[in-house]
């Protein structure tokens, strides 16, 4: 975990001044198995303040919504397993000088069946993600669906689904809109015809120009008895490429209303887009990766991970762009070597923006065993 702190120059370091450490998990939990980050107190795990070097400016041109149109979906009721609900996805202008349309993109919860949509995406039958080419900005997308049912027993989950919209400029904007389902919730059951809202309060433009991200550094050494070699590498890349390997960080939300979704403080900006680099103490970066996000795990992290009120998991796995093969001749020794996670955030919409924020991060890993050191 990681705290923000706004008066601590440096790169994710404690008061101490040791780097975080990663600690396997012994066993499999749901078949996650997962590397937590531990330090002797995350009061000591700091991140700088926004500043010369960590401040970055990027775009964010448009802004897209989840609308709740069933009087039900509020945050503070409950939906039952396989309840059917109708949803509105939208895209509006966030900054001036947003183009016309944008390229969107839909996960819909795991374990939800029976999608209708009032304008058909380019791949109405999935897989997920659902494509919407060319989205006019405005123009309003009604989806219907079935929630997940509940795992055998399991008396509750919540369900996660994600927005995400590209105009081609600067960042994409993304969205997530979380519903409770439990066996003591609200209906309906069954379809249940329902006007197409003209306008669910689109936002006017929300900013002017660019806005001020953090740039989020979490170091990581690896158990100190294991060396890192062109052979792991590779495990660890092929694991990556298959998304076994992936990152999962609890980001806060702003406050938003209740059938409404929460816009989510990630900056994907091509020009600057999450990376994990591999360096050597000593010798530099030995591999670097660009990142990308898995909306498709938002309901599997929800329901595994730790929650908290107000936030959500975000996970991030190896872009497919990333090289098939690492490079030859690694060999670091145990102890030696250590990884970054570099990704931009935005927190303007928070108090303060989010300063004293605590950001639990995990390495996870989804199978039955992890590479390691050869």
């Amino acid at each position: 975990m990681v705290r923000l702190h706004a008066h601590v120059k440096g790169a994710w370091r404690g008061e101490a001044g040791g780097y975080l450490r990663a600690a396997l998990v012994a066993g499999v939990f749901a078949l996650l198995l997962l590397v937590v980050l531990t330090t002797t107190g995350c009061d000591s795990c700091f991140i700088s303040s926004p500043s010369s070097y960590l401040e970055h400016m990027y775009n964010l041109l448009v802004y897209v919504l989840i609308y709740g149109m069933d009087g039900s979906a509020t945050a503070s009721s409950v939906q039952l397993p396989g309840a059917r609900v109708t949803h509105q996805l939208s895209v509006s202008e966030n900054q001036a000088g947003a183009p016309g349309t944008a390229d969107c993109l839909y996960w819909p919860p795991e374990g939800a069946t029976n999608f209708v949509f009032g304008d058909a995406p380019a791949n109405p039958n999935g897989p997920a993600p659902f494509v919407f080419e060319d989205l006019p900005l405005r123009q309003l997308i009604e989806v219907s669906f079935n929630l997940p049912t509940l795992p055998p027993g399991q008396t509750s989950m919540e369900a996660v689904e994600t927005f995400q919209c590209d105009p081609g400029v600067g960042s994409p904007s993304i969205a997530v809109y979380t519903t409770e389902i439990g066996a003591g919730g609200v209906g309906p059951t069954a379809p249940a015809p329902m006007a197409l809202q003209a306008d669910p309060a689109l936002p006017e433009i929300q900013a002017t120009g660019p806005m001020t991200a953090w740039t989020l550094m979490q170091w990581v050494d690896p158990p100190p008895n294991d060396p890192f070699t062109t052979d792991t590498c590779q495990q660890l890349l092929d694991a990556g490429r298959r998304s076994d390997v992936f990152l999962a960080v609890r980001l806060p939300l702003p406050a938003h209303p209740a059938n409404e979704s929460a816009p989510v403080g990630v900056s994907l900006d091509p020009a600057s887009p999450p990376t994990v680099i591999v360096m050597g103490y000593g010798q530099g970066t030995v591999f670097t990766g660009t990142l990308a996000m898995q909306p498709a795990r938002g309901t599997q992290l929800a329901n595994l991970l730790p929650t908290a009120p107000g936030s959500t998991w975000f996970a991030f796995g190896l872009d497919p762009s990333t090289p098939a093969t690492c490079p030859e001749g690694i060999n670091l020794p145990a102890a030696q070597w250590g990884a970054k996670f570099e990704g931009d955030v935005y927190f303007g919409n928070l108090p303060n923006n989010c300063e004293d924020c605590v950001l639990p991060f995990y390495a996870c890993y989804e199978g039955m065993d992890l590479a390691r050191g050869s």
